[in-house]
């Protein structure tokens, strides 16, 4: 199974953009991230891992 993407973005991508961001970029990038931590076929995903 692939990694799910949010927007086009996988988990790994959305973190990177979220540590290299500033000011009230941080919190919006966290936000896509818990986004994404929170769908069922994301969920479903790392259980196969």
């Amino acid at each position: 199974m692939k990694e799910p993407k949010s927007s086009g973005m996988t988990m790994k991508q959305l973190k990177a953009y979220k540590k290299s961001s500033r000011g009230k970029k941080k919190s919006y990038w966290q936000g896509r991230i818990d986004g994404l931590s929170k769908r069922p076929d994301y969920k479903k995903f790392k259980r196969q891992q």
